[in-house]
């Protein structure tokens, strides 16, 4: 099966292969998935109730009763209708939707009176090669407070395979010829948030080798509501990431930060969109990456400013550590405008070690090695910490640190 995924919100010159991106899923990984439960915490917290196995058209009877729509532009100018397909919009588009029909999903609700600062902790964990599809939407209802962690994991026993991808070189033939897509996970999470309600999200991904990964994220924030997000992607051989947020409500606000890791031989997609429709909106996503080996990444960052969204402000960033010769990194940042007043920002800036910075650490007896995983840390630390996990995070750490031993 090839699904046309993370389309670019306006066609461009393809030359460079930026419009969209193919993910190809074999039909033997669907026939052999099956839906694997995350180890749920004892007890849910007072105020939030989960109902589990809620089907396609009960899903989408939800997101009418709640009135999510996903509005079309008022000046089309060019911009491709793909995402118009879908009553929810996400970052991956209306093909994961058809993929994911038949998988049932897990709606959790936050109540108005609940004030949860406690995350609430899914933690998915696979075996080499197995393969699993879910749905999660999140309800965060008028003035309701909530934080809510999603953790994907491998099972014991990568070490071997985070030592070989740190050793890994452009020539070698580990990662090129490792076979690719023999475990396929894929999520697809939605969230609403009501006016005035505080929702932090936070996303670990740290799943075996061959693994093909994809994450699918819709988002719908109404009147003066507020997501914090942070997002840690460090394993899997195949990675698609994709997310739109719709802010509709006036002085909506939207904060995410998104660490990166891929490894020797990895392949990545990220298309990520911010659409401001209400006014006073204010969004930043500002992305930390680092690349190893040959390693390939595109990303798609976009800012989309609707008619009307006055005083809108976005901002993009996305920074990125090259160590390595053959690496692929592709970047196309957007500011889509129909609006006059608005404040739109964006930057990339791309860097590596230099011949003159590594003979400079070498001589303080750092070796090279040691510099680059410095240079990693450095990159992700800031936002690992923000993750309210202290086992997670010192999980992250110990995973830079064995790649690079």
């Amino acid at each position: 099966m090839n699904l046309a995924v993370n389309h670019l919100p306006v066609l461009t010159w393809n030359q460079c292969k930026l419009n969209e991106a193919e993910l190809k899923v074999s039909d033997s990984l669907l026939s052999e998935e099956k839906a694997t439960d995350a180890l749920l915490p004892v007890r849910l917290p007072e105020g939030i109730s989960c109902r589990r196995g809620v089907d396609a058209k009960a899903l989408s009877a939800e997101f009418d009763r709640l009135g999510i729509k996903n509005p079309p532009e008022t000046v089309v100018a060019g911009k491709t209708p793909i995402y118009n397909k879908q009553s929810f919009a996400t970052g991956m588009g209306a093909d994961i939707d058809t993929l994911m029909q038949q998988r049932g999903a897990d709606l959790y609700t936050v109540e108005s009176g609940c004030h949860e600062t406690k995350p609430v902790k899914l933690h998915y964990e696979y075996a080499p090669g197995q393969s699993d599809l879910s749905r999660i939407f999140i309800h965060a209802a008028a003035g309701s407070e909530s934080c809510f962690l999603l953790y994907w994991s491998a099972r014991p026993g990568a070490d071997d395979y985070l030592k070989e991808c740190g050793r890994c070189s452009a020539d070698q033939e580990t990662g090129k010829d490792a076979a690719r897509g023999q475990g396929l996970i894929g999520a697809q999470t939605y969230l609403c948030l009501e006016e005035g309600a505080r929702v932090h999200f936070h996303v670990v991904q740290m799943l075996e080798k061959e693994t093909l990964f994809f994450h699918d994220i819709g988002i719908c924030s109404r009147r003066d509501s507020s997501l914090v997000m942070t997002k840690l992607d460090l394993g899997a051989r195949e990675v698609y990431e994709g997310l739109n947020e719709l802010q509709t409500g006036e002085k909506s606000r939207f904060e995410m930060d998104f660490g990166f890791l891929g490894l020797p031989g990895s392949k990545t997609d990220i298309n990520y969109n911010d659409v401001f429709v209400g006014k006073g909106c204010e969004g930043r996503m500002y992305f930390k990456e680092a690349l190893l080996g040959d390693a390939q990444k595109t990303f798609r960052g976009t800012l989309d400013f609707r008619q009307h969204a006055t005083g809108a402000r976005g901002d993009e960033q996305e920074d990125i550590i090259l160590l390595g010769e053959d690496i692929v990194n592709k970047t196309i940042p957007l500011i889509l405008c129909e609006e006059e007043d608005v404040d739109g920002r964006h930057a990339a800036t791309i860097g590596s070690l230099s011949d003159e910075m590594l003979f400079y650490i070498q001589t303080r007896g750092i070796p090279k090695r040691k510099a680059e995983e410095l240079m990693v840390r450095a990159s992700l630390q800031h936002i690992s910490n923000m993750v309210p996990s202290e086992s997670i995070r010192k999980a992250v750490l110990n995973y830079i640190c064995r790649i690079f031993e």
